[in-house]
C-alpha cells in the first residue's frame, strides 16, 4: 500500500559541474510552504473555417518548487543563508531533492534547477527567506522526477541522498 507523502519534507541541494560537492539540506521550512506549483504548456490551435479545431498541440509544463524557512532559530539564534546569493541570484545550477516526513513515501527529485531567494518579512514569521528551485530539463530526465529519497545522516549533516524513480507505468 501507497504511503501518502506529506508532512514535514526534507530537502537537499548539491551544486552541479562541481567535483565532491557538498549535499546542502535546507532548514526545515514554514508549515505549509513548501509547495509544485505546475505551469501548464501553452496551448496551440489550428483553427479551420467555422473556429473549429483541425488539431491542438501543447508545450510542456514547466515546474518551480517554492519553500520558506525563517531567519532565526527556536531559541531566536540568527541562521546563516544555506546557499549564498547577490540580491536574490544564486550562482549556477543544482540538483534537488525532496523526501517526505514518512522517507518510504514518494518523493520528489529535479535532477537540473536553477534557484533564487528572496528576502520576506510578515508578522507571523518574522524574517524568513523564500527559496524558489525552478526545474531545468536535462537531457536524460523529466524535469521533475518522482520516487524513493533516500538520505544517510542526520539533520542539517547529510553524506550521502539517493533517488530511485518510481516508472510512470508502475502499478499499485
Amino acid at each position: 500500500m501507497a504511503e501518502v507523502g506529506w508532512g514535514l519534507p526534507r530537502q537537499f541541494v548539491r551544486k552541479l559541474g562541481m567535483a565532491n560537492a557538498p549535499i546542502i539540506e535546507i532548514y526545515r521550512p514554514v508549515q505549509s510552504s513548501t509547495q509544485l506549483t505546475t505551469t501548464k504548456g501553452e496551448k496551440k490551435e489550428a483553427k479551420i473555417e467555422g473556429g473549429e479545431n483541425e488539431a491542438v498541440k501543447y508545450n510542456k509544463n514547466t515546474y518551480s518548487q517554492a519553500t520558506t524557512v525563517r531567519q532565526l532559530t527556536e531559541d531566536g539564534k540568527h541562521r546563516p543563508k544555506p546557499l549564498p546569493d547577490s540580491d536574490g541570484i544564486i550562482d549556477g545550477e543544482y540538483e534537488y531533492w525532496l523526501q517526505p516526513e514518512n522517507p518510504t513515501a514518494m518523493g520528489m527529485h529535479m535532477a537540473r534547477c536553477k534557484i533564487s531567494v528572496e528576502d520576506n518579512w510578515n508578522a507571523d514569521d518574522g524574517g524568513s527567506w523564500v527559496y524558489t528551485f525552478d526545474a531545468i530539463k536535462d537531457g536524460t530526465h523529466d524535469q521533475v522526477e518522482w520516487g524513493t529519497v533516500t538520505v544517510t545522516g542526520g539533520y542539517l549533516e547529510a553524506t550521502a541522498v539517493t533517488f530511485t524513480e518510481i516508472p510512470e507505468d508502475a502499478t499499485e
